[in-house]
């Protein structure tokens, strides 16, 4: 995925309630790393992600988020 890419992304719950968003790539990351007897290695990659629309339901328009979202 490139940064600025747009995906949809749905949060399930354990009970079966479900969002889906429309997102934005802000950022990737990866991390690659070895146990402490340099024996095995291993990696990780993943993308931070920003929240730009929300799905109300699949008949429905993506619902714009209007100003920017302040994450502490």
């Amino acid at each position: 995925m490139s940064l600025g890419g747009k995906l949809k992304v749905t949060f399930s719950g354990e009970d079966g309630t479900e969002m889906t968003c429309l997102c934005e790539v802000r950022y990737q990351v990866a991390l690659n790393y070895a146990s402490a007897d340099g024996e095995s290695e291993s990696s990780s990659r993943g993308v931070g992600l920003r929240i730009v629309a929300y799905e109300t339901k699949e008949d429905h328009p993506l619902l714009l988020v209007d100003r920017e979202r302040v994450m502490h």
